[in-house]
């Protein structure tokens, strides 16, 4: 983890001779105000597995108040620990740890939500290019054989009325044909008597 090793570089730097002038209380405040922003802001890698970064996280966070209360001490005349400080830092990281956690769990349930409709909405798509489509095609294709059967069939009909229309008027011309004959010899029939 690379906090780990920038605490190693700046107390290694702080420890060299030359740089006995440095305010080392202002490094180690600044450093642990750097692991809280480092802690809010872990990377996807990071949140898969927050309990491990939270433990480095922990000890670096509990080094470097260490160092700091150290620190603050040997500037003081006397040991001045300030304890509620410390236990309200403590409250305060056991406080985000477990906001941190409940965010985890909350993106852990949207993602796995996310998933199952991803999946579920795969398997529909799949249903739907599988069976469906298929199935529509055969409807389709059931309809469009039974229209044109019933166009043949209505061709047929109309070609059967057409030759009935000829037949009846033929018919009818028969009728009209043997009705004046039928005048004609009752005419005859008069005129002989």
């Amino acid at each position: 983890m690379e906090l780990v090793e920038k605490l190693q570089n700046v107390e290694s730097h702080l420890n060299k001779p030359v740089n006995n002038n440095i305010d080392s209380l202002s490094f180690y405040q600044f450093f642990l105000k750097h692991i809280e922003k480092y802690e809010e802001n872990l990377n996807d890698e990071e949140r898969k597995n927050p309990e491990q970064y939270k433990k480095v996280l922990s000890y670096l966070r509990t080094c470097t108040f260490s160092k700091i209360c150290y620190l603050k001490r040997e500037l003081g005349s006397n040991l001045i620990i300030d304890i509620n400080a410390y236990f309200e830092t403590i409250e305060y990281d056991i406080k985000k740890l477990n906001d941190t956690k409940k965010q985890n769990a909350i993106n852990y349930f949207n993602d796995q939500y996310n998933s199952t409709i991803k999946t579920n909405v795969q398997e529909a798509y799949g249903t739907i290019h599988e069976i469906i489509e298929p199935e529509m095609k055969n409807i389709g294709d059931k309809i469009n054989e039974k229209m044109e059967s019933l166009i043949d069939e209505t061709k047929q009909l109309i070609e059967g009325a057409e030759e009935n229309k000829k037949d009846l008027e033929k018919e009818q011309k028969d009728l009209k044909n043997k009705l004046i004959l039928k005048k004609l010899l009752g005419c005859l029939k008069l005129t002989s008597r």
